[in-house]
């Protein structure tokens, strides 16, 4: 069995962990994937060059006029994690990992057959997903969650918009993306797809359905002046539905070099850290 000794740990899966592991030159294990929602964009106003970055900033096409963002926090974080890479703090990269804590040795499993121990000094602890041996948390209820409805857009494709907004949870806010599913597509035929925030509760609601998210992203972009074939309605057709759910991590742990973070990359970007 092959070991590791390192003096920073970090486990987690998302951008928040990749920045902080970045930050601190500490070994990176990610316990699952969890690439940023690739239309969420960073304030353009944040400053990078802590991660030794550019924060280009971008147009985006709205109703109400031109909104300027800056990089995606995919973006970001794909770079980040090459960073990481070259720099040999990934050693077992975008594998499926399964992870136990004992002793302050951090066991990894990979694809259920190859072992690898790491010995660490500190441990920070972003996700425990697929994390074992850590303590009893206090509860693993989702606080909330983040819904993606991904349309393929049939009848009303051609417009200049990139983003279109409500004052609702329900398609907060609807992003409108080059089609990737035409080919040559010379004509800029966009597809789209809606975000909403909801209650883990309410998912399973009627209201909450992509049927309601069909509707009122049909209303909403002939309220904007987009129609259909013959001035009719737009047709949409749903693709795929994208749920991401938000957990708040309360341990009881006596372990003193095992720290569970709660902070998140917009208090990173604003010098915060927490746990």
């Amino acid at each position: 069995m092959k070991q590791l000794v390192v003096e920073k740990l970090v486990i987690g899966s998302n951008l928040a962990s990749a920045i902080y592991a970045y930050m601190q030159n500490a070994t990176y294990i990610q316990n699952t994937i969890d690439e940023p929602f690739q239309f969420s964009y960073l304030n353009p106003e944040h400053n990078l060059d802590f991660l030794n970055m550019e924060n280009k900033e971008q147009v985006l096409q709205t109703p109400a006029g031109t909104r300027a963002v800056g990089l995606s926090r995919a973006t970001v974080w794909q770079d980040l994690l090459f960073y990481l890479s070259m720099e040999g703090k990934t050693p077992f990269g975008g594998q499926s990992t399964r992870l136990r804590l004992k002793d302050d040795v951090l066991r990894v499993v990979l694809k259920e057959i190859k072992t690898f121990d790491i010995k660490y000094g500190e441990l920070f602890v972003f996700d425990d997903e697929n994390v074992f041996g850590i303590g009893n948390p206090d509860s693993r209820v989702p606080i909330t969650c983040d819904v993606y409805d991904w349309y393929d857009v049939k009848q009303g494709a051609i417009h200049a918009y990139d983003l279109m907004e409500t004052p609702d949870d329900l398609v907060k806010e609807v992003y409108f993306y080059k089609s990737p599913r035409i080919c040559g597509n010379t004509n800029g035929r966009k597809d789209l797809v809606t975000v909403s925030h909801l209650e883990p509760k309410d998912l399973h609601e009627i209201e909450s359905s992509d049927l309601y998210t069909r509707l009122k992203t049909v209303s909403l972009m002939k309220s904007h002046g987009i129609h259909g074939d013959n001035g009719t309605k737009p047709k949409l057709s749903l693709n795929k539905r994208e749920i991401k759910f938000k957990f708040d991590l309360n341990y009881e742990t006596e372990l003193d070099n095992v720290r569970f973070m709660k902070s998140t990359e917009e208090e990173m970007f604003d010098g915060h850290f927490d746990w």
